[in-house]
């Protein structure tokens, strides 16, 4: 395979990336389906836990989410339609109000917990009580000097209980990470890019990818991935040919232009990981780029490019029903009787 294609595919912020959805993925489906919370978005997480801690003004919560406080609002409106929080008199202003959490938040925050708090044992499992510390270590020290790290992020480092800290910070690096390499990508002579773009690109193998794999490993519609293939296919970076394998399907193909913004994409990647690496906590990178690796490597957040619809399809439900679930699926598909 080409070295440019294959760092691409394989690198410390696509694991990050990945696990981190895999991680949000089964958190909400945990939430919506046995839980049975409503009209759940991911984007509700931190006014959640800004809100549990004794309730916070709107300017609070803007402020510790780096955001405007007309975005902030937004939110607030919706979570209180949906009877997770509600606006209480300011002890301290009279002419102010505070976001505070209902019975409902309070139930949701408390299954959230619950959930993350299980499957970060799960990592604890899959890498031995000692490396996971060490990996928990590491990203604390990594996400802690974040440039633009909004306040309340740094306090949750302090607030959270140990068994918490991973599942709470590894999708603020995550954030951190897409946005960066998009900046550091556009920087490099592709603007126009989107964060969006990477659901088709980081799933295009040396002999293409499908969109109906993409919709699958990003819990979308094909339609969404259609529409941001035909935004690709404009910019001239992917181009669309009949599958070898079967005429009736369609398979997306990088085009020269794309290759050559993937070899950009990989420089990128290369800034962002130099800027990654303290000189404070020198170790703190390669541990957790060693056990974000491993993760992967078990969890198998994503499908394997080009490796046919059956493995696809084993590794989607790897990633949907987690190691031991899936584990037991298999003892039932060899023993069906039992």
């Amino acid at each position: 395979m080409n070295p440019v294609l294959q760092r691409y595919q394989d690198n410390f912020p696509r694991h990050v990336l990945a696990i981190t959805r895999q991680l949000e993925s089964r958190i909400m489906e945990s939430l919506v389906e046995t839980h049975r919370h409503r009209g759940l978005r991911l984007s509700f997480e931190p006014y959640i836990s800004l809100a549990a801690s004794g309730g916070r003004r709107l300017s609070s919560i803007a402020d510790n989410l780096g955001i405007t406080r007309q975005a902030a609002n937004a939110v607030v409106n919706e979570l209180e339609s949906l009877g997770y929080v509600r606006r209480a008199p300011d002890a301290e202003d009279g002419r102010a109000k505070q976001v505070i959490l209902t019975a409902a938040g309070e139930k949701l925050r408390a299954d959230g917990l619950q959930v993350a708090a299980r499957l970060e044992a799960e990592y604890e499992v899959c890498l031995g009580a000692a490396q996971f510390e060490e990996c928990r270590n590491a990203l604390i020290a990594i996400v802690s000097p974040l440039p633009g790290n909004p306040p309340g992020v740094q306090a949750g480092m302090s607030t959270h209980l140990p068994e918490g800290r991973f599942t709470s910070l590894l999708p603020r690096l995550s954030d951190y990470m897409s946005r960066r390499l998009m900046d550091l990508t556009e920087a490099r002579g592709h603007p126009g890019l989107k964060l969006s773009y990477a659901q088709v690109l980081t799933l295009i193998g040396k002999d293409g990818g499908r969109m109906q794999v993409m919709a699958s490993a990003h819990k979308v519609s094909k339609q969404a991935i259609n529409v941001i293939a035909s935004e690709l296919q404009k910019l001239g970076y992917i181009e669309r040919r009949t599958d070898p394998r079967d005429a009736r399907q369609v398979l997306l193909h990088f085009t020269p232009a794309g290759l050559e913004m993937i070899r950009d994409a990989v420089e990128a990647i290369d800034a962002l990981e130099a800027e990654l690496a303290s000189p404070d906590s020198p170790a703190a990178l390669p541990t957790l780029q060693d056990g974000m690796r491993q993760l992967y490597t078990r969890l198998q957040p994503e499908p394997h490019l080009n490796t046919g619809e059956l493995q696809d399809l084993a590794n989607s439900l790897l990633s949907r029903l987690g190691p031991d679930r899936a584990q037991q699926l298999g003892e039932l598909l060899l023993n069906p009787t039992q």
